[in-house]
């Protein structure tokens, strides 16, 4: 296994900019399962705007 050496990085507030942040340093499986995530996080508020109308 590859060991990579990760800089400092200073996290924020925005949750989405730390994902930018650390997803270079993600394996593939590990990049697949935060975009997974991604994906329900966006569904979720998809569908409470649909039962709001």
């Amino acid at each position: 296994m590859k060991v990579k050496t990760i800089p400092e990085i200073n996290m924020t507030d925005n949750p989405l900019d730390n994902i930018i942040k650390m997803a270079p340093y993600l394996d593939e499986g590990s990049q697949r399962t935060v975009f997974g995530m991604m994906l329900e996080a966006v569904m979720s508020i998809k569908d409470d705007g649909k039962k709001a109308g």
